[in-house]
């Protein structure tokens, strides 16, 4: 019982990054003024998260950007994500997970999908190919192949991380999208709540837009489910706009990732607390 309650927190905990990033995919890509991402982002960047069950750790979450490559013809992205249990957690619960993305250099469509999961005794192997000119994903899994439709130029849950980031919300706006992850279907209505400072011990303090998302499992008899709140996220108030914290709630407590301490250049992503500040102010 106890290693499948670890488990369903580690899926939630990796479901919070990746189910938030794909949000904003869909509506961004019409976007007549989006940056290239070609701009936007840049190879050897590194985002490091410890993450936190009910304030307990429990593992890190690695993510980055490789060197840019090319795949079928086409200049691409190379976007890895690492998820790795602690010496803590391991000895009930090992937890060993690979993803990778390659995405259009420009757009972030996706070109190729790859996760390799190792939890405890479950072990999952899945590469999605994808077909942007005929619309379609290619399945490959231990128990056979299936193409199915997407929509044109789709996105991948980690290419649109990066993705999300290059969206500019505005405070006390709300945005609803539609999403399709894991063959299942998803309304997400987006909130920019405010502006907050944030303080993290041994990390700092963080200038922050604090962004709450719901979230609508969309079922064929209608009777959809619904989860109010249910992830949180505070991305740096800048231009890298980088998610410094993300939390969601479980039945077992509550999954918190925070910005590992040296990850990237403090100063390019936090700002000194003022006296004079409006801002709300909280601490972790």
């Amino acid at each position: 019982m106890f290693s499948k309650r670890v488990k369903f927190f580690l899926t939630i905990k990796i479901c919070c990054l990746l189910g938030m990033a794909c949000v904003f995919s869909n509506a961004f890509a019409e976007a007549p003024d989006r940056p290239s991402a070609i701009d936007f982002l840049h190879p050897g960047e590194v985002l490091l998260y410890d993450v936190y069950w009910s304030g307990i750790p429990c593992g890190e979450i690695k993510m980055e950007i490789l060197d840019m490559i090319e795949y079928e013809g086409k200049e691409a992205f190379h976007f890895v994500l690492t998820a790795e249990s602690n010496r803590f957690l391991s000895v009930f619960y090992e937890v060993r997970d690979r993803i990778e993305s390659i995405a259009d250099a420009k757009e972030l469509y996706s070109l190729r999908y790859e996760k390799r999961l190792r939890e405890g005794h479950y072990e999952k192997d899945q590469v999605v190919t994808y077909n942007p000119e005929m619309g379609t994903a290619k399945y490959v899994e231990k128990s056979g192949e299936e193409e199915i439709q997407v929509m044109e130029k789709s996105k991948d849950t980690l290419s649109s991380f990066y993705l999300f980031r290059m969206v500019d919300l505005e405070i006390g706006t709300h945005v609803d999208f539609y999403v399709d992850s894991n063959k299942k279907h998803y309304k997400l209505r987006v909130h920019a709540k405010e502006k907050e400072e944030i303080e993290i011990r041994n990390r700092g303090v963080f200038d922050t837009i604090r962004v709450e998302v719901d979230v609508e499992k969309i079922v064929p008899n209608g009777d959809n489910e619904i989860t109010k709140n249910g992830i949180v996220l505070w991305m740096s108030n800048d231009e890298k706009r980088v998610p410094v914290r993300i939390r969601t709630q479980v039945f077992l407590g509550e999954i918190d990732m925070l910005l590992k301490p040296g990850t990237l250049d403090q100063k390019t992503i936090s700002t000194s607390p003022s006296k004079k500040s409006t801002k709300k102010r909280s601490r972790i």
